[in-house]
């Protein structure tokens, strides 16, 4: 597996992104296949700001493994975590706009950032994306993975790795990552 050097990658894409007098995050809550990923792209390509992906970074890992294992998901889960937090600092502390497409299930994590954007006068905006298991679960059954599609238009993490999961590990994931707005 190459190292990929995602703060690199970020930084080159940072500059596209268009300056607002007042800079705000986006963010999104739903379950998983839900839509939250097509409504984070349309708005990087509509507002002109960084798309923050929770997945392109995580199924990047998952490209290069077999083994699905809870001990595997959780190692990565960790890895994910270290890299997305590094690169969450990158885009608030430029004070660059973003969507944040990562769903929000604790309450502990989304104020975090809430009160961190209100220290540094950011605008955080947040929207729940309601869906139902049978839309969910259709949009599952019919991913085709493509590691080299790319979103045009989109600013940030453009390119989607994108996985395909049976029924019980969607209500698994739903059980382990409730939507937290309400």
């Amino acid at each position: 597996m190459e190292k990929k050097d995602f703060i690199s990658e970020m930084n080159v894409e940072i500059s596209k992104v268009i300056t607002y007098k007042k800079p705000c995050v986006i963010a999104l809550s739903g379950y998983a296949f839900s839509g939250k990923t097509e409504i984070a792209r349309t708005l990087s390509k509509e507002l002109g700001i960084f798309l923050l992906s929770n997945d392109y970074v995580r199924n990047y890992y998952y490209q290069f493994t077999k083994d699905y294992s809870e001990k595997k998901r959780l190692e990565i889960e960790d890895k994910v975590s270290s890299i997305n937090n590094l690169r969450l600092r990158t885009l608030i502390f430029s004070r660059t706009s973003f969507v944040y497409d990562r769903d929000f299930n604790l309450e502990k994590d989304f104020n975090r950032l809430d009160i961190l954007l209100q220290i540094l006068r950011m605008r955080l905006i947040k929207i729940k994306v309601n869906s139902t298991d049978y839309h969910n679960l259709s949009e599952i059954s019919s991913i085709v993975m493509d590691y080299d599609k790319v979103y045009k238009g989109v600013i940030g993490d453009k390119v989607e790795y994108q996985s395909s999961f049976d029924e019980e590990t969607y209500y698994q994931i739903k059980t382990r990552k409730p939507p937290y707005f309400t």
